[in-house]
This record gives structure tokens, sequence and C-alpha cells, in this order.
């Protein structure tokens, strides 16, 4: 079995995903089960949303436990663009897992998302000059992926800017990588002494070489096609790329919270706009519903607005099934699950990008689909 340590649910997802697209069993979980039949399980770890002392408390705390898992490997997976606590929870692991020596590749080059002279593009833009410099949380104020790492406590952080074999000395490499060759060089420079940290592009490469996996594609299309779909948006990036208009070309209606019962202690909706809801997707089996682009401060709580809109699902779930919800945006994704009361999730399928489409291990009801905020929706999901 290879475990899979992700600082969010979509993060977890994304990886249970890509490994079922590739041919293993999957499965994703927010309570760490010792016994597990999937061959990769991916554990939602919660630390993106603590403090850097909690992230590290919690997954100390998780240690034992992992050890008597006795996984064939362990890969710690880390926000593509560096969101999160990644130097500490890093060296948390490699102190429990009595590792000397890490490697980073949090690069997506399948996604345009590279590292150049020690700076973190997206396409040609620099990081800081994105829609990442405006996140709630974890704002990229520079493209220094040094500085987006910050200090390391207890470990020598080095930059590498060419390949190079590694020579297993204790420390953290952070490779420049701007292609998929990089990824799969790096890849190969691994062994089980090496915690590998990293994205999905870096986890494919080394399940492919690791495993039997890889030769066919197991999950690119759904089993059982949906009647019915909700596209939940909680994510901003996803809202300031256009998502909302996007999805009315592709014919999908879409709504947004009523604001005064975003800002309200309202517990239901109005019913006129349940009404609206409901009625589209009778009429077209489909509909979005999100936040608006411009919100109050209606709290000094950032998770407000993903909270009430995962209130706002679940009673449009209880006025009529729904069998496919797509949500975007991890924190979303997050309280979603949470509001299911399940910790162990099955993957069905998976597109090749590793979007995974899950339900609750003995549970009927809908089909859950999370995608990070900053990636594209693929076709197979919002067409017909």
């Amino acid at each position: 079995m290879i475990l899979v340590l992700a600082d969010d649910f979509s993060g977890a997802a994304e990886m249970a995903g890509i490994a079922r697209y590739l041919g293993c069993s999957a499965e994703v979980q927010t309570t760490l089960k010792e016994s597990s039949d999937s061959q990769v399980v991916a554990l939602d770890t919660g630390t993106r949303g603590l403090s850097r002392q909690g992230a590290v408390d919690a997954l100390k705390g998780m240690i034992p436990q992992i050890n008597r898992m006795q996984a064939s490997w362990v890969f710690k997976k880390v926000d593509s663009v560096l969101r999160g606590h990644v130097l500490p929870e890093t060296e948390t692991i490699m102190q429990g897992l009595d590792l000397r020596c890490g490697l980073i590749i949090s690069a997506n080059p399948s996604k345009n998302r590279v590292i150049r002279d020690g700076l973190y593009f997206i396409g040609d833009q620099p990081l800081h000059q994105t829609l990442f410099a405006r996140d709630p949380v974890f704002p990229a104020m520079s493209s220094k992926v040094m500085e987006l790492l910050g200090p390391a406590d207890r470990v020598m952080v080095r930059k590498v800017s060419t390949r190079m074999q590694m020579d297993h000395e204790s420390g953290l490499l952070v490779p420049d990588v701007v292609s998929g060759e990089d990824v799969c060089f790096w890849a190969k420079q691994v062994s089980h002494q090496v915690l590998a940290v990293g994205g999905v592009d870096f986890f494919s490469a080394l399940l492919k070489l690791r495993t039997e996996m890889g030769q066919g594609h197991a999950g690119s299309h759904s089993s059982k096609l949906p009647i019915s779909k909700l596209l939940v948006c909680g994510s901003l990036a996803a809202v300031e790329s256009g998502r909302y208009l996007k999805c009315l070309k592709r014919g999908w209606p879409v709504h947004t919270l009523p604001v005064e019962w975003l800002m309200s202690e309202d517990s239901q909706l109005p019913i006129a706009w349940c009404d609206q809801v409901m009625g589209d997707i009778h009429r077209s089996g489909r509909c979005l519903v999100g936040v608006g682009s411009t919100l109050p401060k209606v709290t000094h709580d950032a998770s407000h607005p993903a909270r009430r809109l995962v209130q706002a699902v679940n009673q449009l779930c209880k006025e009529s099934p729904i069998d496919q919800i797509l949500v975007e945006g991890g924190e979303t994704a997050f309280f979603l699950m949470q509001s299911l009361k399940k910790d162990r999730f099955k993957v069905l399928h998976s597109s090749s990008e590793g979007i995974p489409e899950l339900v609750p291990f003995g549970c009927e009801g809908p089909r859950i689909v999370p995608k990070p905020g900053s990636y594209h929706w693929p076709d197979e999901f919002l067409d017909d």
C-alpha cells in the first residue's frame, strides 16, 4: 500500500484520482485507518487550515499510526504553488519516518506551472503577478521559491538549478523543473530513503516507475452517467477565471447565494431562491451555485462563505436527490465531505488530470467530484 499525506481534501482527492486513472485501486480518508485493501490511500491531514505549530503538532500525533501501517512508500502532497505549511510539515514527516533527505517538486509542467532559475511561473507569468497573489490565507507575495517556502527549522534546504545525481546527503533539494522530462529525471533519483514531496506530476512519475500500473488507464469514463448535476463553486480563483460565464455559455444555469442570507444567521435559504435552482435542475439536469464575485466582508472568518455554500447545497439535496455534485475549492470540498459524516471515500473513476468521482464507503448517495479551484474542468464533467 502507498500512503499519500495531503494537507487538504482536494489535494488528497487529486492524488487518489490520478492513482485510479493509472490503474490502482484508491481511496481518500479524512481519519487515518491502519488497514486498507486499496493500493493507494490518500489522507487529508487537515493541516492547511491550521497554524504552523498546529500543523506540526497534528502530524506528530499521526506519526505512530503511520509507522504502524508499514506503507511501501510515503508521498507528501503539497500545493502546486506552495501554499500551506510546506517546510514545517515536510520536516516533521522526515523526522517521524527517520529520513534524512527529501526532494520537493511542486511544479506541474503538464499544467504550465514551472520553476525556472528558482522562480515560479504559471505560463509566462511570475506567480506573484497571478491571482494567487490575492489568496485570502496564503497570498503569493513573491515568485522566488525559497521565499515561498520560508525558513526551515531543522533541515538544510538547497535550491538546484541543473540536473544532478542525488547523493542522499541530509537536507531538502528544490530543483528547477520546466518540463515533464525534468520531472521524470528527478523521479528516477528518488530511493525509498528519500521523502518525495510535491504535486500530481511528480507523484504520477513515481507511481509509473515503482508499480506495474500506468500501462492501461482504468478511469477515464464514469460507469454510470448522472441524471442531475450540481456544480458548487467555492473558489475565488475559479470565479476570477470566468467560471460563471464559461458555464453559462455551455448552457448551465448559474445562481449565486443571496447576499442577505449569506450575511444573516438564518438556517434556511429563501424558498424562492431554492425553487429557482431546483426548477433549473429539473428542466436542464444541471445547475451551478456559488458565491458572488464581489462579496462584502461578512465576517472575520475567511471560511464563512464556504460554510454557507455547503449549507445551501445540503438544503438543495434535501429538496430533491442529486446524482452528482461537482465541487471546486479545497475548503468547500472539505466542508461538504465533513457534512456527509463519512471519513472514507472510494474512487470510482478519474479523469486523466486526476479529478476523481468519489462515493463514501458503504453509503448510497450523490457522487462527489472535487477539484482544485485553479484547474479547469475536463469536458467529460461539464458536457451532457
